[in-house]
This record gives structure tokens, sequence and C-alpha cells, in this order.
């Protein structure tokens, strides 16, 4: 299979995305995620809605002789159904879906 190039990307190599269309997803759906500690540079944490094995880790499918895709929902998906239906409405296979809660910090702490 030969690789595919979108035209949109000849001009610069990029895109802008828009916003996403469609209704607010409630503040209780990501706050009230369970989310793990996976450093992956930084103080960052991970909430899993969907993983290799349906299991709340946020290892690479390839650790689990997997390719990334083929997700499984995690126990987050009832905690978060409207960014559940957002990925099922893509209507593409998926793989890792998570969402990521980044801390602020200043200039200092980041040249750390």
């Amino acid at each position: 299979m030969a690789h595919r190039k979108l035209p949109v990307l000849d001009a610069s190599g990029f895109v802008v995305l828009r916003d996403r269309q469609g209704p607010t997803i409630p503040p209780a759906e990501w706050n009230g995620l369970e989310f793990i500690d996976w450093k992956s540079g930084g103080d960052t944490n991970f909430a899993p809605l969907a993983s290799a094995l349906g299991e709340m880790e946020c290892r690479g499918f390839w650790d689990h002789g997997k390719p990334d895709k083929d997700g499984i929902w995690t126990k987050n998906r009832e905690i978060a159904p409207s960014l559940v239906r957002y990925v099922e409405q893509i209507g593409a296979r998926y793989g890792r879906v998570r969402v990521i809660e980044l801390n602020p910090s200043d200039e200092a702490a980041a040249l750390r």
C-alpha cells in the first residue's frame, strides 16, 4: 500500500485543526476521571479511556505485541460518555485514547 499524502499539507506540511464541533463536554467528565501517574516527561498524568488491554495503564500497544489500533475501553468510559461518543463518531479504528493533565510551570521549572 502506498503512503497516502494529503493535499492540505502541501503548502506548509501542517494544518491547524478547527475546534471540536458539537455540544460542550461537561467538565465533570474530565474532572471525574481516574488519572494515573505516567512519566512521559515532566509532571504529567494521564486518564486512559482506551488502552491495549482495557486496563488502567498507558504502556504502548507494542508492549503487548499489538499495533496501536483496536483500543479497548477502560473503566473511565463510564465517567466520560461524551468523550467516548466523540471518538466512536470518527468511525475509524483507534488506539490509545486518553486525557492528559498538565500542570502549569514557569520557565525556571521547565528548564530544570
